[in-house]
């Protein structure tokens, strides 16, 4: 999946394209304070136009939400960062996603935090993993992992019941510049 930015007015938008062709699959858009992201699924915006919009050509539906982030206010930066997502399901009750608490470790002066890959090697403010309880399981489950493998390089791993579109948009969040998020 591919990600291009693009502004309007003062909305921010992430579009997410599939890589084998130019369709958009999502769009992902920021507050003005940087804490709240939508994540919405294919589909066209209220007030486009276009050839879409305006012919029976190529008939689209209107986009709907998928996916709610939330960041804690931090402005500080001394803990790390929080952050919970909301996932809309159809005919099904919404999924509420927790991020897995970090522990601190005096052996290394900061918050770690546990990852089953072994190429997760390094402390990022932008490692963190989200579980939920599903209506099967006994414990939460992971559904969604971020974690920095080296510099510029992290490893996303996303789970069932999150489709990629839901996954791509949270983890897009996490690397968006937050104004009351540090």
């Amino acid at each position: 999946m591919g990600f291009a930015h693009e502004l309007r007015g003062t909305n921010k938008r992430i579009r997410m394209y599939s890589q084998k062709s130019v369709t958009v699959v999502g769009t992902l858009e920021a507050s003005i304070t940087g804490t709240g992201f939508d994540v919405y699924g294919a589909g066209v915006d209220g007030d486009s136009s276009g050839i879409n919009a305006n012919s029976g050509l190529f008939p689209t539906s209107p986009r709907s939400l998928v996916s709610r982030v939330e960041y804690e206010v931090n402005l500080f930066g001394r803990a790390p960062r929080k952050l919970s997502a909301i996932i809309k399901r159809r005919g099904q009750r919404d999924l509420r996603l927790e991020q897995k608490a970090p522990t601190y470790s005096k052996k290394i002066n900061g918050y770690e935090l546990r990852f089953d890959s072994p190429d997760v090697r390094l402390p990022s403010k932008k490692n963190f993993i989200l579980t939920t309880n599903l209506p099967n399981s006994k414990a939460p489950v992971d559904v969604l992992s971020c974690g920095k493998m080296a510099k510029g390089m992290y490893r996303f791993v996303i789970y069932p019941p999150l489709s990629l579109t839901q996954g791509f948009g949270i983890l897009l969040s996490a690397f968006h510049k937050k104004a009351l998020v540090a």
